[in-house]
């Protein structure tokens, strides 16, 4: 069914509804309440706004010349309604104007024929200019009625002559207008919105409108009700003559097979001799029978989220319209609804709606998955039936960095590789060059291991991943990190716990993040697989073990140190990173050495760490990797070559992450 907007029209036949009671006989006319003379009766002056006009004040000289003869020939003067009354819109007034039969009167000028209304308190309300008609001598004008109330009205016609002293006669009538009786409408209100369920609750009154005491004619005799043409049963209400009622069932699909369109139409009719008069009031009302519709912009159906998620959506409605406090969203099956709040993670503007929520709360209604749900209801109560949903996957791990990770193995159907390091054995280690350890000059070989994690549960068999943002993995450096006063590692939420969460400091570390940018290593290579128990974890019977004496072929046409770049089951996606833009056609198809202590920095301990962010915002780090630089350029050795210092933290007393590998990662 369609919601339908219609607009508001107000009909009174003969014009508006309100009645005024008139007196018993016509005010004062011209000669003693009739009218004034028709001939012989001049006036020298203006035109006087007095009820029925001025008679002009009739010459007393004698043998002198008189106006012009003027009569109203329509209408005729009554002094009672029973005498007659005007009915319609509108009314033609006709007057006849001729020259004088009195001995040197002059002919009437057409240009000064004028006719006035007035209504029942002598107010002047219209006047026009007489227009010559196709009956000689004849002037006509149309005066709309529908404006004065009902009660009595009187006209006026004047007119001046040629002569030189443009002497001017007037004549005037009475009578009544009847727009019938008076329709006061109590409810509905017009342009009010109504559910399409449900009773309709419509009252109004009914009144007569006599124009003089006594008016028989203006009682009521019939009153109707209808809603789109279709005759509405009406009572009158008990104790409270005049006052009608009506209940109707827009639902009713016998009487209304499509939604009204809302069309209300009034009458009421008197007893008005030998025509009834009868006034109508419509207007129309909004019958409004669908709720509002919502449409979901962001996140994307299916979509991995993690973190503050902001949910946009519109929630809009044709007919009565959207009822704000009714707009609500629930995050999980379980999770009781938030209304619209603006102090409450909400913003509004015009249709369009956000809420921004935290989906580590959704978590303790749902781990992996949730239904997000909206709803919302228009002002006259009708539901966005099963509201609008959109289904969201959990991952609020972050991914899992290191720059010294533990070994690996690599599973593909049931075969599985040899343990080995997953950045390759070139890759510097933690704590490299101290205490009595091969000595790190200020360049040296650098990859990390991102591998990305996501939330899970026990038995679960397929896994939702936002993905590592490949642009966001980098490396960062601090030198002297003793006297360093922000910490390479840092903790940003020390409420939730004491774990290394992020970089402190960027901006005041050796490098700038650009250029500190790793690149992520695509697979290459084969496994090796080979009987290697005890070096890497093995439970049960995961794996069939194939002696494999001989290692593949080396990366970079068996330049690199390694012969395996494994990735990411989830997505196929890099999990060994490196520094400089891998090149397969040359050495470094494996990563470059990157010179990350500048001259002028101090030899001594250096912490790096290694960043990465999911495209669900969750930040990774890796535990620190402290290595002691002995600038090979000088003969004085660093403290952390010559003694058996403590090497740094690296941290502001929060937990780094622990090591990652460790584990067998299956192929595709």
């Amino acid at each position: 069914m369609k919601n339908l907007v219609l607009a508001v029209g107000v009909l009174g036949l003969l014009g508006g509804f309100v009645g005024c009671g008139g007196d018993d006989t016509a005010p004062p006319i011209g000669d003693g309440g009739s009218r004034s003379a028709a001939s012989g009766s001049s006036s020298r002056g203006g035109r006087s706004p007095s009820v029925g006009g001025a008679d002009g004040g009739a010459n007393d000289g004698g043998g002198e010349s008189q106006g012009p003869s003027v009569e109203i020939i329509s209408p005729t003067h009554v002094d009672q309604p029973s005498g007659g009354v005007l009915t319609g819109p509108s009314v033609e007034v006709l007057c006849l104007v001729k020259q004088s039969s009195e001995p040197g009167s002059s002919p009437p000028d057409p240009t000064t024929v004028h006719l006035e209304l007035f209504d029942a308190s002598g107010e002047l309300v219209s006047e026009k200019d007489g227009t010559a008609s196709d009956r000689p001598d004849q002037f006509a004008a149309d005066f709309v009625l529908e404006t004065v109330p009902s009660g009595r009205i009187s006209f006026r016609c004047s007119a001046s002559d040629k002569s030189q002293d443009a002497l001017t006669t007037s004549d005037s009538v009475a009578t009544f207008v009847d727009h019938g009786p008076t329709i006061t409408v109590v409810t509905p209100e017009a342009d009010s919105a109504h559910p399409l369920k449900g009773r309709l609750a419509i009252e109004f009154t009914v009144e007569s409108a006599p124009l003089a005491t006594g008016d028989d004619g203006s009682e009521v005799s019939s009153v109707s009700l209808s809603l789109d043409d279709k005759v509405v049963e009406i009572n009158e209400k008990a104790g409270t003559p005049g006052t009608y009622q009506a209940s109707v069932f827009l639902d009713d699909t016998e009487t209304y097979p499509e939604t009204p369109s809302g069309a209300l139409l009034i009458t009421a009719t008197n007893k008005r001799s030998p025509e009834p008069v009868t006034s109508k009031v419509a207007y129309d009302i909004l019958i409004d029978g669908e709720g509002p519709v919502i449409t979901i912009e962001s996140p994307e159906p299916q979509a991995v989220v993690g973190g503050n998620v902001k949910l946009e959506f519109t929630v809009s409605d044709a007919g009565s319209g959207v009822d704000p406090a009714t707009v609500n969203v629930t995050l999980a099956p379980g999770d009781q609804p938030r209304f619209y709040n603006a102090a409450q993670g909400w913003t509004r503007t015009d249709k369009k709606y956000t809420l921004t929520f935290d989906t580590k709360a959704v978590e303790q209604f749902a781990k992996v998955q949730t239904t997000v749900n909206i709803r919302a209801s228009d002002t006259v109560g009708n539901s966005s039936a099963n509201g609008q949903s959109v289904q969201l996957y959990l991952d609020n791990v972050p991914p899992e960095v290191d720059l010294d990770p533990e070994n690996i193995r690599t599973k593909s159907g049931t075969s599985c590789s040899g343990s080995y390091d997953p950045v390759g054995d070139a890759s510097i280690d933690d704590l490299d060059g101290s205490l009595g350890r091969s000595a790190v000059s200020r360049i040296a070989f650098f990859r990390a291991f991102v591998y990305d994690h996501t939330n899970e549960i026990p038995n679960q068999t397929l896994f939702y991943h936002s993905h590592t943002d490949p642009t966001q993995v980098r490396l960062y450096v601090q030198a002297a990190p003793a006297a360093a006063a922000v910490k390479l590692l840092v903790n940003k939420n020390p409420a939730e716990d004491n774990t290394c969460d992020d970089i402190g400091a960027v901006d005041d570390l050796d490098f700038p993040p650009d250029f500190s940018a790793l690149k992520p290593l695509p697979r290459e290579g084969s496994p090796w697989n080979r009987n290697d128990p005890g070096a890497s974890p093995l439970t049960g019977n995961l794996c069939q073990l194939d002696e494999a004496p001989t290692p593949p072929k080396a990366l970079c046409g068996d330049t690199s140190d390694m012969w395996f770049v494994p990735e990411h089951q989830a997505g196929k996606e890099p999990i060994v990173y490196v520094v400089g833009t891998p090149n397969p056609s040359d050495p470094s198809c494996a990563g470059i050495d990157l010179e990350f202590l500048g001259k002028g920095k101090p030899q001594g301990w250096v912490c790096m760490a290694a960043r990465a962010v999911d495209n669900a915002g969750n930040i990774g780090i890796s535990p620190p990797l402290r290595v002691c630089v002995d600038d090979l350029e000088t003969d004085e050795q660093p403290e952390c070559r010559i003694a058996s210092t403590i090497p740094p933290t690296c941290t502001d007393g929060c937990i780094p992450p622990p090591r990652a590998g460790s584990r067998i990662i299956r192929l595709k």
